[in-house]
């Protein structure tokens, strides 16, 4: 009788010490179980930023521009190794068509497409006012085309932004490198034309440029409302 008495009144005691251990025991598991999922997820996300790096490499980047990018080939030669920069003095998109398939036949034209141009007027300016969506389609679809929204404070400079912002409005590959608003801000990076980057505005262009891929690369795209002077 009296052992009966004494497991009845250890009982309770081992019941609650079980259930402190399972306790104990659950939290542990959680535990591990979130440094399990936070270990996977620091994994997962060092592959994507390999994977970014990879893609947006210079030599999956094709430049094509005026004298802008031309001043800003140094930089983006530097922000992108192995990229392919064609910039030159007075060109006009009218010049675009034949660059691209030169590029194309020279196996240059590649996955990544940068734009930079305006500087000598909207892509109308020639006459022809659907060249700019003629170029969009020469580089395809299955290519992400960013173009630079030029800045300066010649007359036509409205039109030259505003049917970059279009366009990328209209096309879900077109993709917007901010330079205008970089220059805007900060205008002591602009040569003594107020249009032209020196070495740090070049950096800036470069920058601009790399944020636009970047966004393509998350599949997501930041249009500006405007720009101006």
């Amino acid at each position: 009788m009296l052992g009966a008495s004494l497991a009845a009144a250890s009982a309770p005691s081992m019941t609650a010490l079980e259930a402190d251990l399972r306790r104990v025991q659950e939290e542990q598991q959680a535990q591990l179980q979130a440094q399990r999922d936070a270990a996977l997820l620091a994994e997962q996300e060092a592959a994507e930023e390999q994977r970014r790096r990879d893609e947006l490499t210079g030599t999956n980047i094709v430049a094509i521009g005026d004298s802008v990018m031309l001043a800003s080939s140094d930089a983006l030669r530097t922000e992108f190794p192995g990229i392919y920069v064609d910039g030159a003095v007075s060109r006009h998109y009218e010049s675009v068509p034949q660059i691209l398939d030169e590029t194309d036949a020279s196996g240059l034209l590649r996955n990544y497409v940068v734009l930079g141009f305006g500087t000598n007027g909207p892509s109308d300016g020639g006459g022809d006012t659907v060249l700019l969506g003629k170029i969009i389609d020469r580089i395809g679809e299955d290519r992400t085309l960013v173009i630079v929204l030029p800045y300066g404070d010649r007359w036509y400079m409205p039109d030259a932004q505003e049917e970059v912002l279009e366009a990328a409005r209209q096309h879900d590959n077109v993709h917007v490198a901010d330079w205008c608003t970089a220059a805007r801000e900060d205008p002591s990076v602009l040569r003594a034309d107020m249009i032209h980057p020196d070495p740090p505005g070049a950096v800036k262009y470069a920058n601009a440029v790399r944020d636009a891929l970047e966004q393509s690369f998350a599949g997501e795209k930041s249009i500006p409302d405007s720009c101006g002077v």
